[in-house]
């Protein structure tokens, strides 16, 4: 697979970082747990996943490549803490979304560290 191919995956991944967002804010207004903190953080960590899905696919690989990485550590760390108060809240539509938030952010660390450095035609 070329770089523009594993570029792409990184993009689709962020992509559903963001979709996972949505929907555990619509968890989060439904429940109504939403609150200031909860949108001030919201929005920073929504640009920052706006953001790393134009840059993964723009700018060069080896940049992308430790961008995702170092942006989707601490994502790895908020979704498993949210996957954990999603099952000890009995809410499963929360730990459902960020069981899956979690594994999309692993295989953003995946794919991050799994980028060829050079295009072999």
């Amino acid at each position: 697979m070329d770089q523009q191919g594993w570029k792409l995956r990184l993009v689709i991944l962020w992509l559903l970082q963001i979709i996972d967002y949505f929907i555990y804010i619509l968890f989060l207004s439904s429940s109504g747990t939403i609150n200031t903190e909860v949108n001030a953080t919201g929005a920073i960590i929504f640009l920052i996943m706006c953001v790393m899905v134009w840059l993964s696919f723009v700018i060069k690989p080896s940049i992308s490549r430790w961008l995702s990485i170092f942006f989707a550590v601490p994502l790895v760390i908020l979704k498993t803490i949210g996957t954990v108060v999603g099952l000890a809240s009995s809410r499963p539509g929360v730990f459902i979304t960020e069981a899956w938030g979690f594994l999309a952010a692993l295989l953003i660390i995946w794919y991050g560290i799994k980028i060829p450095k050079k295009v072999n035609d």
